[in-house]
Protein backbone atom coordinates (compact mmCIF):
# COMPACT_ATOMS: atom_id res chain seq x y z
CA UNK A 1 0.00 0.00 0.00
CA UNK A 2 1.33 3.43 -0.93
CA UNK A 3 2.13 5.50 2.18
CA UNK A 4 -0.45 8.20 2.83
CA UNK A 5 1.70 10.61 4.79
CA UNK A 6 4.65 12.97 4.56
CA UNK A 7 6.91 14.37 7.25
CA UNK A 8 7.09 18.03 8.33
CA UNK A 9 9.88 19.54 10.45
CA UNK A 10 10.22 23.24 11.34
CA UNK A 11 13.67 24.43 12.41
CA UNK A 12 15.36 27.68 13.34
CA UNK A 13 18.80 27.11 14.88
CA UNK A 14 19.50 23.41 15.37
CA UNK A 15 20.59 22.31 11.93
CA UNK A 16 23.45 20.52 13.68
CA UNK A 17 20.94 18.16 15.29
CA UNK A 18 18.51 18.06 12.40
CA UNK A 19 21.02 17.08 9.73
CA UNK A 20 22.10 14.08 11.81
CA UNK A 21 18.46 13.08 12.20
CA UNK A 22 17.66 13.52 8.49
CA UNK A 23 20.39 11.02 7.65
CA UNK A 24 18.67 8.49 9.92
CA UNK A 25 15.23 9.28 8.49
CA UNK A 26 16.44 8.72 4.94
CA UNK A 27 17.08 5.12 5.96
CA UNK A 28 13.98 4.73 8.14
CA UNK A 29 11.54 6.42 5.79
CA UNK A 30 12.81 5.61 2.33
CA UNK A 31 10.62 7.22 -0.40
CA UNK A 32 8.69 9.32 2.18
CA UNK A 33 8.64 13.04 1.39
CA UNK A 34 10.20 15.15 4.15
CA UNK A 35 9.45 18.86 4.23
CA UNK A 36 11.71 21.10 6.31
CA UNK A 37 10.89 24.76 6.90
CA UNK A 38 14.08 26.63 7.78
CA UNK A 39 13.34 29.80 9.74
CA UNK A 40 16.99 30.52 10.46
CA UNK A 41 19.03 30.65 7.23
CA UNK A 42 20.91 27.47 8.15
CA UNK A 43 21.87 26.24 4.67
CA UNK A 44 20.36 22.81 5.18
CA UNK A 45 21.39 20.62 2.21
CA UNK A 46 18.48 19.54 0.01
CA UNK A 47 20.31 17.28 -2.41
CA UNK A 48 18.11 14.28 -1.60
CA UNK A 49 15.16 13.75 -3.94
CA UNK A 50 12.56 13.18 -1.21
CA UNK A 51 13.71 16.17 0.90
CA UNK A 52 12.10 19.57 0.36
CA UNK A 53 13.60 22.54 2.20
CA UNK A 54 11.54 25.72 2.40
CA UNK A 55 13.31 28.94 3.37
CA UNK A 56 11.81 31.88 5.23
CA UNK A 57 13.36 35.33 5.38
CA UNK A 58 12.07 35.76 8.94
CA UNK A 59 11.14 33.44 11.78
CA UNK A 60 7.52 32.49 11.13
CA UNK A 61 7.12 30.72 14.46
CA UNK A 62 6.00 27.17 15.11
CA UNK A 63 2.28 27.59 14.39
CA UNK A 64 2.67 29.30 11.02
CA UNK A 65 5.44 26.90 10.02
CA UNK A 66 3.13 23.97 10.75
CA UNK A 67 0.36 25.67 8.74
CA UNK A 68 2.53 26.18 5.67
CA UNK A 69 3.87 22.64 5.66
CA UNK A 70 0.46 21.09 6.32
CA UNK A 71 -1.12 23.01 3.45
CA UNK A 72 1.67 21.78 1.20
CA UNK A 73 1.48 18.15 2.37
CA UNK A 74 -2.32 17.95 2.29
CA UNK A 75 -2.37 18.73 -1.41
CA UNK A 76 -1.06 15.20 -1.94
CA UNK A 77 -1.45 13.25 1.31
CA UNK A 78 -4.13 12.70 3.96
CA UNK A 79 -1.77 12.74 6.94
CA UNK A 80 1.21 14.76 8.14
CA UNK A 81 3.77 13.44 10.61
CA UNK A 82 5.04 16.60 12.32
CA UNK A 83 8.29 16.46 14.26
CA UNK A 84 10.50 18.78 16.27
CA UNK A 85 14.02 19.31 14.95
CA UNK A 86 15.52 18.23 18.29
CA UNK A 87 13.96 14.76 18.45
CA UNK A 88 14.31 11.58 16.47
CA UNK A 89 11.59 8.97 16.45
CA UNK A 90 12.20 5.28 15.83
CA UNK A 91 10.18 2.88 13.74
CA UNK A 92 9.60 2.88 10.02
CA UNK A 93 6.95 3.47 7.37
CA UNK A 94 4.88 0.46 8.45
CA UNK A 95 4.80 1.67 12.08
CA UNK A 96 3.43 5.05 11.03
CA UNK A 97 0.89 3.46 8.69
CA UNK A 98 -0.27 1.25 11.57
CA UNK A 99 -0.83 4.33 13.75
CA UNK A 100 -2.80 5.93 10.93
CA UNK A 101 -4.93 2.81 10.56
CA UNK A 102 -5.71 2.90 14.29
CA UNK A 103 -6.56 6.59 14.01
CA UNK A 104 -9.02 5.84 11.23
CA UNK A 105 -10.64 3.06 13.27
CA UNK A 106 -10.97 5.19 16.41
CA UNK A 107 -11.88 8.41 14.62
CA UNK A 108 -8.85 10.19 16.06
CA UNK A 109 -7.79 13.28 14.13
CA UNK A 110 -4.57 13.87 16.05
CA UNK A 111 -2.19 11.34 17.55
CA UNK A 112 0.71 12.56 19.68
CA UNK A 113 3.63 10.86 21.35
CA UNK A 114 3.39 10.14 25.05
CA UNK A 115 5.74 13.11 25.50
CA UNK A 116 3.27 15.39 23.78
CA UNK A 117 3.42 17.37 20.55
CA UNK A 118 7.15 16.96 19.88
CA UNK A 119 5.97 14.25 17.48
CA UNK A 120 2.40 13.99 16.23
CA UNK A 121 0.26 12.93 13.30
CA UNK A 122 -2.48 15.23 12.01
CA UNK A 123 -5.15 14.29 9.49
CA UNK A 124 -6.12 16.43 6.54
CA UNK A 125 -9.77 16.15 7.58
CA UNK A 126 -9.07 17.47 11.06
CA UNK A 127 -6.96 20.33 9.72
CA UNK A 128 -9.91 21.29 7.54
CA UNK A 129 -12.46 21.04 10.36
CA UNK A 130 -10.51 22.55 13.26
CA UNK A 131 -8.60 25.02 11.10
CA UNK A 132 -5.07 26.33 11.11
CA UNK A 133 -2.79 26.59 14.12
CA UNK A 134 -3.10 30.03 15.69
CA UNK A 135 -0.01 32.06 14.88
CA UNK A 136 -0.79 34.49 17.68
CA UNK A 137 1.20 32.06 19.82
CA UNK A 138 4.58 33.26 18.58
CA UNK A 139 7.26 32.09 18.30
CA UNK A 140 6.40 28.96 20.28
CA UNK A 141 4.41 27.48 23.19
CA UNK A 142 0.68 26.99 23.68
CA UNK A 143 -0.10 26.63 19.96
CA UNK A 144 -0.50 22.90 20.69
CA UNK A 145 -2.71 23.47 23.76
CA UNK A 146 -4.86 25.83 21.72
CA UNK A 147 -5.28 23.27 18.95
CA UNK A 148 -6.11 20.50 21.42
CA UNK A 149 -8.81 22.62 23.04
CA UNK A 150 -10.28 23.60 19.68
CA UNK A 151 -10.26 19.94 18.71
CA UNK A 152 -12.21 19.13 21.87
CA UNK A 153 -14.74 21.85 21.11
CA UNK A 154 -15.32 20.25 17.71
CA UNK A 155 -15.88 16.86 19.33
CA UNK A 156 -12.63 15.54 17.92
CA UNK A 157 -10.43 12.87 19.44
CA UNK A 158 -6.76 13.12 20.39
CA UNK A 159 -4.98 9.82 20.85
CA UNK A 160 -1.45 8.94 21.95
CA UNK A 161 0.95 6.34 20.67
CA UNK A 162 4.08 4.92 22.26
CA UNK A 163 5.36 4.31 18.74
CA UNK A 164 5.77 8.09 18.31
CA UNK A 165 7.92 8.44 21.40
CA UNK A 166 11.33 9.84 20.45
CA UNK A 167 14.36 7.59 20.76
CA UNK A 168 16.38 10.82 20.91
CA UNK A 169 14.76 13.63 22.91
CA UNK A 170 16.59 16.91 23.38
CA UNK A 171 13.83 18.99 24.94
CA UNK A 172 13.90 22.71 24.07
CA UNK A 173 17.29 22.56 22.37
CA UNK A 174 16.42 25.59 20.23
CA UNK A 175 15.74 27.64 23.35
CA UNK A 176 18.91 26.37 24.99
CA UNK A 177 20.75 27.91 22.07
CA UNK A 178 18.71 31.14 21.99
CA UNK A 179 16.76 32.05 25.13
CA UNK A 180 14.92 34.85 23.30
CA UNK A 181 12.78 32.17 21.61
CA UNK A 182 11.12 31.38 24.94
CA UNK A 183 7.88 33.34 24.94
CA UNK A 184 5.95 30.96 27.16
CA UNK A 185 4.86 33.56 29.76
CA UNK A 186 3.48 35.96 27.16
CA UNK A 187 1.81 33.16 25.25
CA UNK A 188 0.16 31.88 28.43
CA UNK A 189 -1.36 35.35 28.85
CA UNK A 190 -2.60 35.15 25.26
CA UNK A 191 -4.08 31.73 25.91
CA UNK A 192 -5.92 32.92 29.02
CA UNK A 193 -7.23 35.96 27.14
CA UNK A 194 -8.47 33.73 24.32
CA UNK A 195 -10.06 30.97 26.40
CA UNK A 196 -10.67 32.46 29.85
CA UNK A 197 -8.26 30.19 31.70
CA UNK A 198 -5.13 28.10 31.54
CA UNK A 199 -5.09 24.74 29.72
CA UNK A 200 -7.55 22.36 31.40
CA UNK A 201 -9.25 25.35 33.09
CA UNK A 202 -10.77 27.09 30.09
CA UNK A 203 -14.07 28.94 30.56
CA UNK A 204 -14.92 30.09 27.03
CA UNK A 205 -16.31 27.97 24.23
CA UNK A 206 -15.65 30.67 21.65
CA UNK A 207 -12.43 32.68 21.38
CA UNK A 208 -12.30 35.78 23.61
CA UNK A 209 -15.80 34.90 24.85
CA UNK A 210 -17.28 36.22 21.63
CA UNK A 211 -15.58 39.60 21.63
CA UNK A 212 -14.41 40.60 18.17
CA UNK A 213 -11.66 42.67 19.75
CA UNK A 214 -8.99 40.52 21.37
CA UNK A 215 -8.70 41.44 25.03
Amino acid sequence: MKPNFAIAIPTINRADLLIQTLIEYQNQFVTIDICVLDNGHQDIPDDVESLIVLHSKVNLGVAESWNIMCEMIFKQYDYALILNDDVRIGGNINDIQEIISLMEISGSGVCTSEQGWCAFILSKQTFGEVGKFDKIFFPAYFEDCDYHYRLNLKGGILSKSKSLNPVVYRQSSSIDKDASLNNSKENLKRYIAKWGGQPASEKYTVPYNGYTKKV
